[in-house]
């Protein structure tokens, strides 16, 4: 981390949103607020930029402020009107609040190297000097108006990324930035509810901002329908405030007015059959189908790469399977089997490894290797499609009873 990044952009997205919403309570609001996604995140979310322009106008109309909206990123957007707003006052409100989505559609061209060049690229010099914090009219207003005293106007910059250069300027003049990511939806210590996660607080925030009661475990049962996406969460919990009106939402509601729309997982669906657990597999089988997936950068994968991407992921582990079931059949722990083949150390993994080790002992993890192998070839030599091809592993793997002292965890 560079030396000119201050310590509030490596804060938690949740810390610095609780931060911006004290900031703007307090009877000095941010004059300048700028929110965009950290150089790390490996994926978009732009929810939570809308989040903060929906809460700076909220916060705005409080107070009385007049409240413009300028969208970037619109078709035939005139960047002229919006240089004049931020650098004239009004001469009818008390005071204005400026709010700009899609800000990066006015600095696109100006950067000289990829999309999310970090800070630390930025550090290295361009050409011989080093590079500039404002390259493009945009930039230049927003520094101006960094610098300038406009009593109780603000502005608000949204934008899904900015040049480095640019930020670290912003940060030198302690103008307010709100970095952002999608927020983790699994726990960091292994199973447990999502109330406990990232996503889940931010739920449970945006519930009780919104006025929505809800009941027990209704969240999860959102979440387990719309996906990790805070989007479809929270279009979720609004469609049922406006079923239930007047009363807490139950686990019965989710099920009776909210469909399943989540993207579907090919790691999961591997894991599941690899554990014996059919019914999970036919189940995330069937959100692959129906919505794709998402890979690691949360990008949308269509049905046959992800299923593809399934089989393979299915081969790779059951192949690991073997050799740990054999390793821990001649005496070695899980631990030692884990650590010999690479499994992460972290806890939610080492918790799959073990469930998944545990489910067979040697000799039924390679009847499942070789189910798979069967499987592969079946798609390459016979042509069968590989939906129909997991959803047959699904029904073969299923786990049945293992005799006590045969279990690999033994």
């Amino acid at each position: 981390m560079s030396a000119g990044r201050s310590d509030a952009a490596a804060r938690k997205p949740l810390e610095q949103l609780e931060e911006l919403e004290k900031r703007l309570a307090s009877k000095e609001p941010p004059r300048l607020i700028v929110a965009t996604h950290t150089s790390a995140a490996r994926a978009d979310e732009p929810f939570l930029l809308d989040w903060v322009g929906r809460r700076c106008a909220a916060f705005a109309e409080k107070r009385k402020a007049e409240v413009t909206l300028f969208d970037a990123g619109a078709p035939g957007f005139d960047p002229n009107g919006l240089f004049t707003a931020i650098t004239t006052r009004s001469m009818f409100a008390s005071a204005s609040v400026w709010i700009v989505r899609q800000a990066d559609a006015l600095v696109r061209g100006a950067r000289s190297g990829e999309e999310g060049d970090s800070e630390a690229e930025a550090e290295k010099p361009a050409g011989g000097g080093k590079r500039e914090a404002a390259t493009v009219p945009f930039e230049r207003a927003v520094l101006l108006y960094a610098e300038g005293s406009r009593g109780d106007d603000q502005l608000v910059v949204l934008a899904r990324r900015l040049r480095a250069p640019f930020l670290r300027a912003l940060r030198e003049r302690d103008v307010f930035v709100v970095e952002v990511r999608p927020l983790y939806d699994k726990p960091f210590r292994g199973d447990g509810p999502v109330d406990g996660t990232e996503l889940g607080e931010f739920l449970v925030r945006y519930a009780k901002i919104e006025g929505i009661r809800l009941g027990r475990g209704v969240l999860q049962e959102i979440v387990t329908r719309t996906g990790s996406g805070i989007s479809g969460a929270a279009g979720a919990l609004s469609k049922l405030r406006s079923v239930v009106t007047d009363r807490e939402i139950t686990i019965a509601d989710v099920v009776t007015h909210i469909s399943t729309s989540r993207a579907g997982s090919p790691w999961a669906i591997a894991e599941a059959i690899l554990r014996g657990d059919a019914a999970r597999a036919l189940e995330e089988i069937a959100c692959v189908a129906a919505s794709g997936a998402r890979d690691p950068d949360g990008k949308t994968v269509a049905s046959d790469g992800a299923f593809a991407m399934a089989l393979s992921a299915l081969a790779r582990d059951a192949r690991r399977n073997v050799v740990a079931a054999t390793m821990i059949a001649g005496g070695s722990t899980a631990e030692d089997a884990a650590a010999a083949l690479g499994v992460p150390r972290f806890p939610a993994a080492m918790e799959a490894f073990q469930r998944s080790i545990s489910a067979r002992n040697a000799t039924d993890h390679r009847r499942v290797l070789d189910a798979v192998a069967e499987a592969e070839l079946a798609i390459r030599g016979g042509g069968e499609k590989a939906r129909s091809a997991l959803v047959r592993l699904a029904a073969r793997c299923r786990r049945r009873p293992v005799e006590r002292g045969r279990s690999a965890s033994r």
